[in-house]
């Protein structure tokens, strides 16, 4: 039954946990399956360490293996730095190096190829040989590795080393959201400030005039172009949309 099964694939079935039986131990199992009065009876040889190891462990399993506690995400045995912040602190050159060298590793160590060097990073995962249970255990192996809750569907969402990386590059330094008015602390303090002071005071002050020249009027309308009474708007105008009004003009 098993004969058909390679090197590779005996190498992940034995780090997900699973020994190998022999002819004599496979019928004794069988024997014994038929002689207990229970519905279903899975008969095989477990390696316990191999599975708390895996960071994977089945849930039929959960009550004879005890998985590893993950006391801070990435974190390695021994109060390690965790691996999002030691690649977050890395360059950005040597970052995407570090990642893809640790994305082929995996690959190579799932598939049990002896040259990670010979796996180019486009190379599509499917030509390598993988399959739906090397896909899984690519995917834990990597949530192992970096402490990221990674999707069921890496593999096939990021079918190549190179995009894989790139995707957990993401995560590790997602890009920045462009900032907005209010993440400008002088233009904050602005708004608070003017926000008190009533439309007529500016007026009064003979700063209106500049405050509105600041907001920049249209140099493409004509001369002749019908104009609204501006003073009768200004006039109208709240503090709050005087405000609004200079600094949509400036382009804030």
């Amino acid at each position: 039954m098993t004969a058909h099964l390679t090197r590779a694939d005996h190498d992940r079935l034995a780090r997900a946990g699973l020994r190998p039986l022999t002819d004599e131990q496979g019928l004794e199992f069988f024997d014994g399956a038929l002689a207990v009065d229970l519905g279903q009876v899975v008969t095989a040889t477990f390696d316990l360490p191999a599975i708390g190891r895996s960071g994977a462990v089945p849930v039929l399993l959960r009550g004879l293996v005890r998985a590893p506690r993950r006391t801070a995400v990435g974190a390695d045995s021994g109060g390690a730095e965790p691996w999002t912040e030691r690649v977050a602190a890395l360059a950005p050159d040597a970052r995407e190096r570090s990642v893809l060298a640790s994305v082929i590793e995996q690959v190579a160590q799932v598939l049990g190829h002896p040259d990670p060097g010979a796996i180019e990073p486009d190379q599509a995962f499917k030509s390598l040989g993988f399959d739906s249970l090397t896909a899984v255990e690519f995917r834990n192996q990597l949530s192992a590795m970096t402490g990221l809750q990674l999707p069921a569907t890496l593999v096939f969402d990021y079918p190549a080393a190179g995009a894989v990386t790139r995707y957990l590059l993401d995560q590790v330094s997602p890009a920045p959201a462009a900032a907005g008015p209010d993440d400008d602390p002088d233009e904050r303090e602005l708004r608070r400030v003017l926000e008190r002071v009533p439309v007529a005071r500016f007026r009064e002050a003979g700063v209106l005039e500049a405050l509105l020249k600041l907001a920049g009027p249209d140099p493409a309308r004509t001369p002749d172009a019908a104009e609204p009474d501006e003073d009768g708007l200004i006039d109208a105008m709240d503090a709050e949309a005087l405000i609004r009004h200079v600094m949509d003009g400036t382009g804030a």
